[in-house]
């Protein structure tokens, strides 16, 4: 793979991330990284995993399960299927961040280097802020520790060990233990996030770079300039196009994941910060805000991007069709009726494919959280007039 000195940081840290946590499956790993690997996953993933499944079974009733435990389970599901993803698909992810930085996709000229490095510093430090304040969000947990009411950060079933005013040792061991867990399993989760959010703007990047190379065709008046130029552009599409296919092909199934628990998650989010009295529980209510602002960004960055990708590869049948090609000859002619034919249809990508990576899959994802959440507040009135004498 290319230098990681050519990504931008944000990359550089999730590829840091992926390697102290154990998911990194370079060529020619040692024996030692191996068992690293497994003593570390197997507490902090499959145990913790397991322990947090049967606590949602231990909870009294459904009203707890929604406020206490709902909202972690789902987001945790989420960041399981993209901690298989980029085990299993290490390599392609691999190959995807090289040929970000590759020679293909390199920028030619100043306008381009400008547009290339504008572009990418204000989305590393949107990717860099999301992850602060993630993990700031999953630290917060830390705050129960400090409450002196005895309660475990995020599950409240641990395999039998008592813990409580009689058990502070054990206490204290548990709930240090799921607040490291939470840190390490919210860093992988962002740090999906942020590789998918970094290949979809590179690829609109590029996208840029095709729509400027069709319109500047005009300004070629020699022959063998327009077809080498236009064979050229013509390549670069194909490569874009494939870099898109492989993006929806690799992350297609952690993504899907994501749409599908991302308004559950909003909902139950919302309804545990509607439960909560802010000024008896300031800590708890930020710190639940802040999670559901990340929740918020999580699906935001993949609809946005994807979109621009769907939205830039429309334009290049204008930009095509402004190359002024009626200077060209005939066979060039064919060459870009062929080439507005193909760029009729624009990029789209889709997640398991069902739902399309677009600002319309938000919305719709926001106004079912805002829907099931009214469902709930109502029958939670409904039932405290029942219970009313």
């Amino acid at each position: 793979m290319a230098s990681q000195g050519e990504l931008i940081s944000s990359v550089r840290v999730i590829l840091w991330i992926y390697r102290i946590l154990g998911l990194s499956r370079e060529n020619n790993q040692s024996v030692r990284y191996r068992i690293y690997r497994w003593v570390l996953n197997i507490p902090f993933l499959f145990a913790y995993l397991f322990a947090m499944i049967i606590s949602a079974l231990h909870e009294e009733n459904s009203e707890i399960l929604w406020k206490d435990t709902i909202f972690i389970i789902l987001t945790e599901a989420s960041m399981f299927v993209k901690v298989v993803t980029t085990y299993c698909r290490f390599q392609d992810t691999f190959q995807l961040l090289q040929t970000s930085v590759s020679e293909e996709f390199s920028p030619r000229c100043p306008c381009e280097q400008e547009r290339h490095r504008r572009v990418l510093r204000h989305l590393n430090g949107a990717l860099m802020g999301y992850l602060t304040v993630s993990v700031i969000t999953a630290c917060s947990t830390a705050i129960h520790i400090f409450e002196g009411m005895h309660k475990l950060p995020t599950f409240s079933w641990f395999f039998g060990v008592p813990y409580g005013p009689d058990h502070g040792l054990n206490y204290l061991l548990i709930a240090s233990y799921q607040v490291s867990g939470m840190v390490m399993h919210c860093a992988l989760n962002v740090s999906g996030d942020i590789q998918i959010t970094y290949l979809l703007a590179i690829a609109g990047i590029q996208l840029d770079f095709l729509k400027r190379r069709f319109e500047d065709l005009k300004e070629d008046y020699l022959v063998h300039l327009q077809r080498r130029n236009l064979i050229h552009h013509n390549r670069h599409m194909q490569l874009v196009e494939q870099f898109v296919q492989d993006i929806e092909r690799v992350y297609s199934p952690a993504t899907f994941t994501q749409f599908c628990v991302s308004a559950i998650t909003i909902c139950a989010t919302a309804f545990r910060i509607s439960s909560i009295d802010i000024r008896e529980n300031a800590g708890v209510a930020i710190g639940m805000m802040m999670y559901l602002l990340s929740m918020t960004v999580e699906i935001y960055l993949p609809c946005y991007y994807g979109n621009e990708i769907t939205r830039k590869s429309q334009r290049l049948t204008n930009a095509l069709y402004s190359c002024e090609w009626y200077r060209f000859d005939s066979e060039t002619r064919r060459t870009v009726k062929m080439l507005m034919i193909r760029t009729n249809k624009p990029m789209m990508l889709k997640a398991g494919r069902f739902f399309q990576y677009s600002l319309d899959t938000f919305g719709t994802t926001l106004n079912s959280a805002y829907s099931l959440f009214a469902v709930l507040q109502n029958t939670l009135v409904d039932s405290g007039k029942q219970g009313q004498p």
